[in-house]
């Protein structure tokens, strides 16, 4: 059987897989959403390796990690006993569900986005009678392209300063207060430019 074009093979991947992405926002954080979320990472890994290695940076992602596996000594039942205290480990599970949801996202998004423009994007939609969609995606894209930007630059000043990987765990709550404080800016001075256009999202 011969095989599908590089380009047409990607875009068959990519379409199964917003479909399930879109079948798995039908479920609460559970273990069939994020079975659900680990067929959509496979789809998105056969269409686009490239851009799913780029999504999977560990830069990006330390500070969710470390914010969903230090929430549960504060929240939820406590049912587990750690060397730090109370733990809960049914906190800990949505967490980790929710970061496999986000992860699907971002790597969904950015094969989409390396598949096509923005503007093609929004010419598509616009052509099927919904241009306030293909205006949304596209927004995301840039947002997301944005926060990328500023992740990539909080993190290289941290990392200048902190060559060690001691150093580097050692300050990581340094590292994920930067990125909050950046993403509220980033966010302000996105909602500042969305207003002049106004844009309604």
């Amino acid at each position: 059987m011969p095989s599908l074009p590089p380009g047409l093979q990607a875009r068959r991947s990519l379409s199964a897989a917003g479909l399930i992405f879109a079948v798995s926002l039908l479920f609460p954080p559970s273990l069939a959403q994020a079975g659900l979320d680990a067929v959509v990472l496979l789809l998105v890994a056969l269409g686009d390796q490239k851009g799913l290695r780029s999504a999977a940076k560990l830069r990006y992602w330390l500070a969710p990690i470390l914010f969903f596996l230090l929430i549960p000594f504060f929240i939820g039942k406590r049912d587990a006993a750690t060397f730090l205290g109370p733990y809960s480990t049914g906190e800990a599970g949505r967490g980790l569900v929710f970061l496999l949801h986000a992860f699907a996202f971002v790597g969904l998004a950015v094969m989409f986005g390396r598949l096509a423009s923005s503007n093609a994007i929004v010419e598509a939609l616009e052509r099927r009678g919904m241009r306030a969609l293909g205006l949304r995606v596209a927004l995301s894209l840039a947002a997301a392209k944005t926060l990328r930007s500023m992740l990539e630059e909080t993190w290289s000043v941290f990392h200048r300063a902190r060559p060690g990987a001691w150093e580097t765990v050692r300050d990581a709550d340094v590292f994920a207060a930067a990125v909050l404080r950046n993403c509220v800016r980033t966010a302000e001075d996105m909602s500042v430019l969305l207003f002049i256009r106004n844009v309604r999202v």
